[in-house]
């Protein structure tokens, strides 16, 4: 024992860090989910303010589009439809996705705001409805998690995870983000206002 205390005494402070960090990582192989809360806090630090362009050019939605159906956690199946005429905020997500989780808090403070003004559809499409129960219990979330229809393709595919559409009142995406992002901030709040007030 005493050999192991004068070993110990004789390392310096690098040695020690060495051996924290190794450690450290040893731990994020071991437990998969604590791999993915650490990469998402480290990118929740990073998180920016979405940049938004003013244009009257903006896509349309296409008739496709409004024909495209996804389930929420009851199990209840609706139709993009019946969101005609309103502002939406559309989340492309998955939670295996560190930057997805780590948007996640910022998203559900501007759902605490304007939840009942916008229609939020967080969705996932690789994700179990179990999954998605999960992940809303633990985060504590009342965020809106639905999930695919497995009998079509959704419409809005980004190419990235996560991807966030804005549509306008009238059909429009206003605004198409890929990777995360703050939105929370006071451009969303504003842009969200302006929508809204159209």
């Amino acid at each position: 024992m005493s050999k192991i205390k004068e070993y110990l005494k004789t390392r310096n402070f690098s040695w020690w860090l060495s051996s924290a960090l190794f450690g450290f990582i040893i731990v994020l192989i071991a437990f998969p989910s604590l791999r993915l809360q650490f990469s998402a806090w480290v990118n929740r630090q990073f998180l920016s303010d979405p940049e938004f362009e003013y244009s009257s050019d903006y896509p349309y939605l296409s008739q496709k589009a409004y024909q495209f159906t996804y389930y929420d956690l009851k199990g209840e199946k609706h139709v993009f439809s019946e969101h005609k005429g309103k502002v939406i905020f559309v989340n492309l997500w998955g939670t295996w996705c560190g930057h997805c989780v780590a948007e996640m808090p910022s998203i559900e403070e501007l759902y605490d705001d304007y939840g009942d003004r916008v229609v939020f559809i967080m969705y996932s499409d690789r994700d179990s409805p179990g999954k998605l129960k999960e992940f809303k219990k633990d985060g504590d979330y009342d965020l809106p998690f639905v999930y695919q229809d497995p009998h079509v393709t959704f419409d809005f595919k980004g190419g990235a995870y996560p991807t966030t559409f804005i549509i306008s009142k009238s059909g429009q995406i206003v605004h198409e983000e890929k990777g995360k992002a703050d939105w929370n901030a006071e451009s969303v709040r504003k842009r969200l206002n302006e929508l809204l007030e159209e």
